[in-house]
């Protein structure tokens, strides 16, 4: 079963003189400090979140700069504790209609596996019949009176009965186990946030303070 490897999510620092710096995640207080002693210059520190890219299915760049970086870090602190079944069902999930629309759904996702189904190479009303009549062993029928049943009838069925959806990565239904809202519930822990502050507008940033490098912002001249 086919699963993506490797889920990444790093974030571009970027000073005021220009500078800028990518940053993997999660990243610690003073991972974040060094990053920054490496574009910061006397003459401020200021600087900015200049953007993200990651690797995770679904998921778009733009959902993590409207969010406070300690969203990003926690997930993906998170992502590299799952398996790579669930790394499908994820890609399986933001797919269909079911996708998500929060890093909190992405970071709670991370906590809910079993409430969540993946049935590989599933594909379709007739794979999903074919499977629970013959494979699954959940119906207790001779297999005489099988032959009578339709499988794309009763993969039709099934499926409209558990709200499922077929995707590429196979059939997704939920479990009926309940959905821990874990970020609702706890927050993020502390030991993910961030020392980044909004003093002017919604994307600047200053820095900690720390003893910044020369100034690299003018030309060879210094000027």
């Amino acid at each position: 079963m086919k699963a993506f490897v490797n889920l990444s999510i790093s974030v571009c620092l970027k000073s005021a003189c220009g500078l800028s710096v990518w940053l993997p995640l999660p990243a610690t207080e003073a991972q974040f400090k060094d990053a920054l002693k490496g574009i910061l210059s006397l003459n401020g520190n200021d600087f900015e979140i200049a953007g993200y890219a990651n690797t995770v299915p679904g998921l778009p760049n733009s959902l993590l700069m409207i969010e406070d970086i300690r969203f990003a870090n926690y997930l993906a602190a998170r992502l590299e504790k799952i398996p790579p079944h669930q790394v499908n069902k994820l890609v399986a999930l933001m797919e269909s209609d079911l996708r998500f629309n929060t890093l909190t759904e992405f970071i709670d996702f991370t906590f809910n596996d079993g409430c969540i189904t993946l049935i590989p190479d599933v594909r379709c009303a007739e794979d999903l019949g074919r499977y629970y009549l013959y494979e699954s062993g959940q119906v207790k029928m001779p297999d005489t009176l099988k032959a009578y049943v339709g499988p794309t009838m009763f993969g039709i069925n099934a499926a409209e009965a558990e709200g499922g959806t077929f995707t590429s990565r196979g059939y997704l239904s939920f479990s009926g186990k309940k959905w821990k809202e874990v970020v609702a519930q706890k927050g993020v822990p502390d030991r993910y946030t961030l020392p980044v502050a909004k003093p002017d507008g919604p994307d600047e940033r200053r820095a900690p303070d720390f003893e910044p490098i020369p100034d690299t912002c003018g030309d060879a001249d210094g000027q």
